[in-house]
């Protein structure tokens, strides 16, 4: 199952600590397993470089850290919670844009 999120702006400076709620979707199941994949316009995997920590589970979200990021570039970032029980992979897409300061 996959769903767009959220379109949301950043700094290129500026780091987010941002999280994904999945309890909406879990219908009484638990997360074993999350990633965080993302890429640029191009299709180009940039997850290294703008969520360099990877993701993790807690409870019934996925945390994740976003830095950096060219001014101008849209990323389509999707977060991804494998669950427990079900096996299903429930993906959360989210677009980022980098602006500039100010």
């Amino acid at each position: 199952m996959s769903r767009t999120v959220t379109r949301f702006e950043k700094y290129p400076g500026e780091v987010l600590d941002q999280a994904v709620e999945f309890s909406a979707e879990l219908g009484g199941d638990s997360i074993s397993n999350a990633d965080i994949f993302v890429y640029d316009r191009g299709g180009i995997d940039r997850t290294a470089d703008i969520a360099p920590g990877g993701a993790a589970v807690n409870g019934t979200t996925v945390e994740y850290t976003l830095t950096g990021g060219v001014v101008g570039e849209l990323y389509t970032i999707t977060v991804s919670a494998d669950l427990t029980g079900s096996g299903e992979d429930i993906r959360h897409r989210l677009q980022m844009t980098v602006s500039p300061p100010g």
